[in-house]
């Protein structure tokens, strides 16, 4: 059948020819006028415009009638052939220049009707402009699975073979007329907590008061002066943690992995060192503990954040401290998980400095005291067993800890290092940990002398606890935004001015390098202020990625064994030791001995004085040797968790009583997982995938795009660390990404890469891509991390930073 164009009358033959010749031809694309003369309606959307011809056309049909030049006659069969069509990006509504003569069925008109109530609901969404469009989507996914879950509801009731027709009739329309009513106990915020609390899945904070301080306040135009509580605001931690330990497979999970690591350190004697209670801390305290006891150890956070903006004329008024706690031995896939961090307390800052630490943490303390002498019950195989908690470490960056440890907070100090005896003046020169630490028996002289003491600490009053036992450190306050900004910064300018590149060079290389998958904090263009001043201003997950990539980025333009390449390849080599997640006694070694060479090429190349973090960097090996790797109670995570609490203040308008408002809310979220009783489970995303057949049986598996378990993304061309053999790695470039969808096994199909030799230059493997092929299942990896080929003209690389 034949369509006539209402502009040049030129005949098309289905309605996909005649779209596409308005939108050529004519230029229409959303001003669709209809071709029946006795119509002519205008739409602004092809499916509409579609659906309309169709029931235009039938509705000629029906009373015989023909278009105007008697020639128009559209037919079903050809509409049909057109499932859909994309609409415009135009925004003007449809409208209609004559009565409808359309007669819709029941049902037909229902739809509409939903959907006119759907466009309102839409449109009033996105009116709130402070709500993001990506939030808007989550709000209808969520919405759209709360009426799926509604409707499955009243379906599986409708087919109850049980129950005779007029029965379920009667039932089904008593659902829908109850449906109005669902939202009667959620109407307000008292109901919707009150809700929450009954059903255990929320855990209000607690009021804590802390003293009063002096306000105003105006009266009929007078402004007289009054007292005003101060107040702080803390969950019950018995209760979190309980909650927590209580969810499905949780303790179990945790209990067996503290095992095989206690397990392990027997079975090596102590050699090596992946958590904590591997360390000689918790030997140390183990061994003052009930054996007949379940104890797990837990690390404690402090830091102080900005709420609002932090150069605004209001910074430093509502900035905020916030403690975190979270569990020591969770496994390492699972303990950077936001949701396995706990804000424990929320308070104005000030309030700290004003009021002290005992009056802040005085609550805290008793509540970690309950946990140490009682403890919480968990049920675990249907048996109620009693856990206790020991406070192991209490961690945060260096002035956040000098702070609540009541250590002068001043790093000029002359004793202002909270490891050691070593004056600011031997600081500056020193390359190796002396015989001077600081013993917990000297700890009362050195308060009453004031050697680097401001007061008593108050944590001391916990019975495991000890404030010069608590040897904690911070990779990313230390390395990251210490070592790593001054050692940099000096790298990047010398080997400037020795010509071998230049700043525009170097930039953009820089911009167009590949990077690793995971690596999506890249760095930015370097500031040529930022190299004058000898300390470049980059975020830490920035510096991170610039350092162990640098060597690729430049490495091809420096002559071999410069002395400033040299210093870098040592700053290179102290990064990957202190982010790795095992240590042997060896590799301890190994760390003091470069950590010694970095800090005396630092000296003789630069001339120039080690700071304060470069002194904290020798007390590294002692540290590991306690409390294990160092990555693992770095402020990495804690910061990614300040997001979310920053997130929230942008979100409340209101700065009366923030600290409230913002413990309320993180209660709220983590309320979320214990509805769905979320326990360890591992958390798996995967692109667009395609089905195998038989390869892992029936239909099993599925092949995909890219994988990510636990926010480590898997894509071909990955190069996977398989085993290590008599020290030399066996290393496969990823060709396939396979996933069993019944068990979320993951496979990877690989081909072997050979290594050539080592280029300590580039501190890399050189290795040549084989045509040997292996299946290899993600279990039977050495390692979850990943690197990828690196050009360097012809030759192919894997950097060694597993």
């Amino acid at each position: 059948m034949d369509l006539n164009c209402n502009y040049c009358h030129k005949i098309l033959h289905d309605f996909k020819q005649y779209i596409f010749h308005l939108e050529t031809i004519h230029k229409i694309g959303n001003y669709f006028v209809c071709p029946f003369e006795s119509c002519k309606r205008t739409y602004d959307k092809k499916n509409r415009f579609k659906n309309h011809l169709t029931t235009c056309y039938n509705s000629n049909r029906n009373r015989n009638s023909t278009s105007c030049d008697n020639s128009i006659n559209i037919s079903n069969s050809i509409l049909s052939e057109q499932s859909s069509f994309p609409s415009t990006n135009d925004t003007h509504q449809s409208f209609d220049t004559s009565p409808s003569n359309d007669k819709d069925t029941g049902n037909e008109s229902f739809i509409k009707s939903v959907k006119s109530y759907l466009n309102i609901f839409v449109c009033n969404l996105y009116g709130f402009v402070s709500l993001p469009r990506s939030l808007i989507q989550t709000l209808i996914e969520l919405v759209q699975t709360l009426i799926h879950n509604i409707t499955s509801n009243i379906h599986e009731t409708v087919n109850n073979e049980h129950i005779d027709a007029t029965k379920r009739n009667i039932i089904v329309l008593e659902m829908i007329l109850a449906l109005p009513d669902i939202f009667k106990d959620y109407d307000t915020e008292y109901k919707r907590l009150k809700n929450l609390v009954d059903n255990e899945y929320y855990v209000a904070p607690v009021e804590v008061k802390i003293g009063t301080v002096k306000d105003r306040r105006s009266e009929n135009n007078d402004v007289t002066m009054m007292l005003k509580e101060r107040k702080l605001y803390m969950t019950p931690l018995r209760q979190t943690l309980s909650n927590f330990l209580n969810l499905p497979g949780v303790l179990s999970h945790i209990l067996n992995y503290q095992q095989m690591l206690l397990d392990e350190s027997n079975v090596s004697n102590g050699d090596v060192i992946r958590n904590v209670i591997q360390g000689s801390l918790w030997k140390e305290l183990s061994a003052n503990i009930d054996k007949d006891s379940i104890v797990i150890p837990l690390i404690l956070y402090f830091d102080d954040f900005e709420s609002g903006n932090a150069l605004g004329s209001h910074a430093g008024e509502y900035k905020l401290g916030a403690v975190y706690i979270s569990i020591a031995t969770i496994p390492p896939e699972q303990s950077s998980r936001l949701e396995n961090i706990f804000v424990t307390q929320v308070f104005y800052s000030k309030d700290r400095v004003f009021f002290g630490n005992g009056a802040i943490f005085n609550k805290l303390i008793e509540e970690l005291k309950f946990l140490e002498e009682v403890g919480v019950g968990v049920l675990l195989s249907k048996n109620i067993i009693t856990v206790k908690f020991v406070l192991i470490t209490l961690s945060g960056d260096n002035l956040g800890l000098h702070g609540v440890l009541g250590l002068f907070e001043s790093f000029m100090a002359t004793y202002f290092c909270r490891f050691c005896l070593t004056t600011k003046t031997e600081s500056e020169t020193q390359s190796c940990e002396l015989n001077n630490l600081r013993m917990p028996s000297e700890y009362n002289q050195h308060v009453e002398n004031r050697i680097g003491i401001k007061e008593i600490c108050v944590w001391n009053n916990l019975k495991y606890f000890h404030i010069y036992n608590n040897v904690t450190c911070d990779v990313m306050h230390d390395l990251t935004e210490g070592v790593l900004r001054y050692g940099m910064a000096l790298v990047i300018r010398s080997l400037i001015d020795k010509g071998y590149f230049s700043l525009d060079h170097l930039n953009s290389r820089i911009k167009y390098f590949k990077y690793n998958t995971n690596e999506k904090n890249t760095p930015p263009p370097i500031n040529n202020q930022h190299l004058l001043n000898k300390s470049l201003t980059i975020s830490a997950s920035e510096m991170l990625c610039l350092t162990r990539n640098f060597a690729f980025v430049v490495g091809d333009l420096v002559e071999n064994n410069d002395p400033v390449w040299n210093y870098y390849l040592i700053l290179l080599e102290i990064t990957n030791v202190l982010t790795s997640h095992s240590f042997t006694s060896d590799l301890i070694d190994y760390l003091k001995s470069i950590i010694e060479e970095h800090h005396q090429q630092y000296l003789n190349l630069f001339q120039s004085k080690l700071k304060p973090k470069h002194h904290f960097l020798i007390h590294y090996p002692t540290i590991i040797k306690k409390i294990g790797p160092p990555i693992l109670i770095s402020a990495f995570k804690y910061e990614a968790k300040h997001k979310e609490l920053k997130k929230v203040c942008q979100s409340i308008t209101s700065r009366k009583d923030l600290p409230q408002s913002v413990m309320k809310r993180c209660q709220l979220k983590q309320s979320f997982r214990y509805a769905t009783e979320k326990g360890l489970t591992d958390n798996l995303l995967y692109g667009k995938y395609e089905f195998d057949e038989g390869h892992c049986g029936a239909d099993n598996c599925i092949y995909v795009d890219w994988c990510e378990l636990n926010g480590i993304r898997y894509t071909v061309n990955n190069v996977l660390l398989q085993d290590i053999i008599e020290d030399i790695p066996k290393y496969y470039i990823v060709n396939k990404i396979m996933i069993n969808h019944c068990t979320n096994d993951i496979l990877f199909k690989c081909f072997f890469l050979d290594i050539v030799h080592y280029n300590a230059h580039f501190r890399a493997y050189k290795v040549i891509q084989t045509t040997r092929s292996r299946t290899i299942a993600y279990v039977d990896l050495y390692t979850n991390l990943i690197s990828v080929l690196y050009k360097v003209k012809l030759d192919s690389y894997v950097k060694v930073d597993f």
